[in-house]
């Protein structure tokens, strides 16, 4: 149940009801729909300590569609008690784009100009966000820690010949990154796919989740906008997304394509540990055999 007391005590939010709400592949972090005793929705994320810059990025960003969060009774935008993070933010939807299948031209466009927005931010807002670089470094400590030794995951790894898969990926990586030349870093939301856009009864979008935030070459959101396939975005809706966004530089598909590559290995580990786990090993496992 969401801590009722906290909520009022550090940010005067009275729980009149609260729904607990699915969190998707974040097995650290619990979330609430909750109606406060005013009226107001908000939604309530209970998370590790740790990881406030996206907080304080979107408490200053100013940019419409990124939610802007509650601060607490201390000016913060977060409250912490026993090494866990209590934030709330408004309540915008409960439409993720992904599943209603309602991403019109018309949003498509206003996508693009959100993270058009974002991309565009100042320095003094980024605070002190962490920086994603193009070193092999990335990817090679990525692919260290998808050894799994025994169980249902091993029988998965052998089936699928993963091993290989993964070195075939390693290689492709260690050819892109010989040849990236620097690029400028901007204010990066680190995960802005459809999982994190929902979408409004006014033919807005609003993107979330931002624990990922980031400093990173524009081509690090916009491959997980436009190049992400678990998704499914088509010719037509990259057109509309691109429309909106406007971007007066030449993108880098050499970059996007290595960042692809960072992203799988990525999405291996994190649904390997989760199957390790048993943290939803089930989901995980069968998004696994997608993957692989």
């Amino acid at each position: 149940m969401v801590d009722s007391e906290w909520l009022l005590d550090d940010f005067g939010v009275e729980v009149e009801d609260a729904v607990p709400v699915e969190t998707g592949a974040d097995e650290n972090a619990l979330l609430w729909r909750v109606v406060a005793g005013d009226g107001r929705v908000h939604a309530v994320k209970l998370s590790r300590a740790e990881g406030i810059a996206g907080l304080v990025l979107t408490s200053r960003l100013g940019v419409p569609g990124v939610p802007r969060p509650l601060l607490a009774r201390d000016g913060r935008p977060w409250s912490v008690r026993e090494g866990r993070r209590l934030s709330v933010v408004p309540w915008v939807s409960d439409r993720p784009a992904f599943r209603s299948g309602l991403m019109t031209a018309g949003r498509w466009r206003a996508y693009g100009r959100l993270l058009a927005a974002v991309h565009a931010a100042q320095e003094p807002v980024a605070v002190e966000l962490p920086c994603i670089g193009d070193g092999l470094a990335v990817v090679t400590e990525l692919a260290g820690e998808v050894r799994p030794v025994d169980g249902p995951l091993l029988d998965l790894w052998r089936r699928r010949d993963a091993a290989a898969k993964v070195g075939e990926l390693l290689g492709e990586a260690g050819r892109l990154a010989a040849v990236l030349p620097p690029a400028p870093l901007v204010v990066s939301h680190g995960d802005p796919h459809l999982g994190n856009v929902l979408l409004d009864d006014a033919e807005g979008v609003w993107l979330i989740d931002w624990d990922d935030a980031m400093r990173a070459p524009r081509e690090w959101d916009l491959m997980l906008v436009l190049d992400l396939g678990f998704f499914g975005v088509t010719e037509r809706e990259r057109a509309w997304f691109l429309d909106g966004y406007a971007a007066e530089v030449e993108l880098d598909l050499e970059r996007m394509a290595y960042y692809r590559i960072v992203r799988h290995l990525e999405d291996i580990l994190l649904f390997a540990r989760q199957v390790m786990r048993g943290h939803d090993a089930d989901q995980a496992m069968g998004i696994l055999r997608e993957i692989l």
